[in-house]
C-alpha cells in the first residue's frame, strides 16, 4: 500500500531564539510604547554598566555615544542582567531608584523606568529564565495633576506667531500646534497617525488613544482640517500609509516624527514666545482643558469629551485649580489675621 505522502515534521529546537527585550516589546502593541520601554532599559543598563558617576555626571555628548552602545548591546544586556540573581538585582534597581531620586526625575518617570525594568523581569521568569522577579522594588508616590492650569489662550497664539506657517517646517509645526490645541492630542497620538488616518471631507482624525487597542475617529474643527490640508499640500509627495507628521532634517527626512522631537519643537518655540522655558506639549493639553472650563464656566462633560479621559474626576483637579480654591481659602483666613487688624487690636489693648 503507498505512504500518503505526508512528512512527518518537527521543531528543531536549536533554532528557537528566546530574546528577551524582544518578547518583552512585542507585548507593547504602540511603536511609541515599544520605543518608550526601550529608552527607559537603556537608561537602566547605562546606569548598571557605567556606575552612579557616569550616570549622573558624565556631559551629554558622552553618555550620548555609551547609550548609543547600549542599545547596541540591549538585548544581550537584558538576558546578563537577569543571570545575577536576585539579590544582586534587587540591589542595583533600588540604587537606580535612588539615584534617579538624586537626580531631581519626577516620580512620574521614575515609576516607569522602574516599570519597564520589572516587565523585563517578569518576561524573564515566564520565560523560565530566573525564578524571581522585582516586585519588592517600590515606586514613588505620585501626587496626581499637581499644575494643570498651564498657559492662556493669548500666551499660546503667540506661540503661534512665532512659526512660518508657509514654510515646509512651519507648515507641519503650525498643524501640529493646531491639533494639540483644539484636539488635545497627547504626543504619541499626534505622531502615531498616517496619512490614511486623516479624512478631510469627513473632517476627523483617527487615533490610538492612551490605553486602547482600537483607533477612534475624533471630530476636527474648520481650522484643523485647513492646518493638515496646507501641510500635506506643501509636502507634495506622500502615501497613504506614511506619516501623517515626518523629520524634515537631512539625516532622518520623511521617517515619522518623534514625540521627542515634537516635545522640542514646542518646548523652543514657547522659549521664543517668552512663555516657558519647561513648557511641553502635555502642558497644551493642560492648557486647553483649563481654557475650556474657564471658557464654559466648569463644563466638566465637555472637558471630558475633548481631553477622552476616562474618569471624571480627573477633571475636577483642572477646575479646582482653575478656580484656585487654595488661594481663596487662604485669603479667607488671612483677613483674620491681618496686619491692619492687629495693629488696631494691640492699640486697644494697649491702651
Amino acid at each position: 500500500m503507498a505512504e500518503s505522502g505526508l512528512v512527518r515534521l518537527e521543531i528543531d529546537e536549536s533554532a528557537v531564539d528566546v530574546d528577551l527585550l524582544r518578547a518583552v516589546l512585542v507585548e507593547k502593541t504602540k511603536p511609541s510604547t515599544r520605543e518608550g520601554y526601550t529608552k527607559d532599559l537603556v537608561d537602566f543598563f547605562l546606569f548598571v554598566t557605567q556606575g552612579e558617576m557616569v550616570y549622573g555626571v558624565e556631559g551629554p555628548k558622552r553618555k550620548s555615544e555609551i547609550k548609543a552602545q547600549v542599545k547596541v548591546e540591549l538585548s544581550r544586556l537584558s538576558q546578563s542582567f537577569v543571570g545575577i540573581g536576585r539579590l544582586k538585582a534587587l540591589e542595583l534597581a533600588a540604587r537606580y531608584r535612588e539615584c534617579m531620586m538624586q537626580r531631581g526625575l519626577q516620580a512620574n518617570t521614575i515609576n516607569r523606568r522602574l516599570s519597564a525594568v520589572k516587565s523585563m523581569v517578569r518576561m524573564a521568569r515566564r520565560l523560565e529564565m530566573c525564578d524571581w522577579t522585582l516586585a519588592e522594588v517600590d515606586g514613588l508616590t505620585v501626587k496626581p495633576y499637581r499644575d494643570t492650569r498651564g498657559i492662556t489662550a493669548s500666551q499660546f497664539r503667540l506661540m503661534m506667531v512665532f512659526v512660518n506657517r508657509f514654510s515646509l517646517a512651519g507648515s507641519r509645526d503650525f498643524a501640529m500646534l493646531t491639533l494639540l490645541w483644539e484636539a488635545g492630542l497627547r504626543r504619541s497620538e499626534l505622531v502615531g497617525c498616517d496619512v490614511r488616518h486623516f479624512d478631510s471631507e469627513q473632517k476627523r482624525l483617527s487615533i490610538l488613544g492612551k490605553g486602547r487597542n482600537e483607533r477612534e475617529w475624533i471630530d476636527l474643527t474648520e481650522s484643523g482640517v485647513l492646518a493638515i490640508s496646507e501641510w500635506l499640500e506643501l509636502r507634495e509627495v506622500y502615501g497613504l500609509t506614511e506619516p501623517l507628521f515626518i523629520s524634515l532634517d537631512r539625516a532622518n527626512w520623511g521617517s515619522r516624527l518623534s514625540g521627542t522631537s515634537v516635545y522640542r519643537i514646542v518646548r523652543a518655540l514657547a522659549k521664543k514666545a517668552g512663555v516657558s522655558e519647561n513648557f511641553g506639549p502635555h502642558k497644551v493639553r493642560h492648557s486647553g482643558t483649563t481654557t475650556y472650563l474657564e471658557m464654559t464656566g466648569g463644563d466638566l462633560r465637555g472637558a471630558q469629551a475633548y481631553s477622552r479621559h476616562a474618569n471624571l474626576n480627573t477633571l475636577k483637579f483642572y477646575d479646582d485649580n482653575r478656580k484656585q480654591l487654595q488661594k481663596k481659602a487662604s485669603a479667607k483666613l488671612a483677613e483674620t489675621i491681618s496686619w491692619q487688624k492687629n495693629s488696631d487690636e494691640s492699640s486697644e489693648v494697649r491702651k
